[in-house]
């Protein structure tokens, strides 16, 4: 997510609006890319054995990755180091103590508009990467639904729980 913020930059450095919808455009990249969903078009003669192609069909069908958070969060780090900065080593330990990585990315997209808030407000940040806080958090929790429902049912997976269900089988 760091390369097209950076790129932004470089190529709009006066334009605060066009660098944070650089970050929403790595959200919105990440996703939903249209490459990837022309990559898993149904194929009914198609196996996944043709590689490269054939493992990205078969994770784009499977839906497997993540919501775009850890993208989401080098783009910003591009974008505003500090928020990031600041951020980084509470929602570490949200992750090392609760052990659900949609818990820690839920905790980091709520709290992160009101730290961009306090640095539009105190001048160090234009009002757009506060607005754009807002929208990446609206994007991240309507992707985590099914998270949220999976935590209130308590069938949602710890991290690191598929590696250790991979390595028992």
């Amino acid at each position: 997510g760091v390369i097209p913020v950076l790129l932004t930059r470089f190529l709009f450095p006066s334009e605060d609006v066009a660098q944070a919808l650089a970050v929403l455009g790595v959200l919105i990249g990440h996703n939903w890319s249209i490459w990837i969903m022309l990559l898993a078009k149904h194929e009914p003669d198609s196996s996944y054995a043709r590689l490269p192609l054939g493992w990205i069909q078969r994770i784009a069908k499977e839906g497997r990755g993540g919501a775009g958070v850890a993208p989401t969060t080098g783009a910003v780090l591009a974008l505003f180091p500090p928020v990031v900065l600041i951020m980084f080593v509470p929602i570490v330990a949200i992750l090392v103590i609760v052990r659900y990585a949609s818990v820690a990315s839920l905790t980091a997209v709520t709290l992160a508009p009101f730290l961009m808030l306090y640095f539009v407000l105190t001048g160090s940040a234009p009002w757009s990467y506060f607005v754009l806080m807002i929208g990446v958090g609206i994007i991240v929790i309507a992707v985590h639904l099914p998270n949220i429902q999976r935590l209130r049912t308590g069938t949602e997976k710890r991290f690191g729980q598929r590696l250790a269900d991979r390595a028992r089988k």
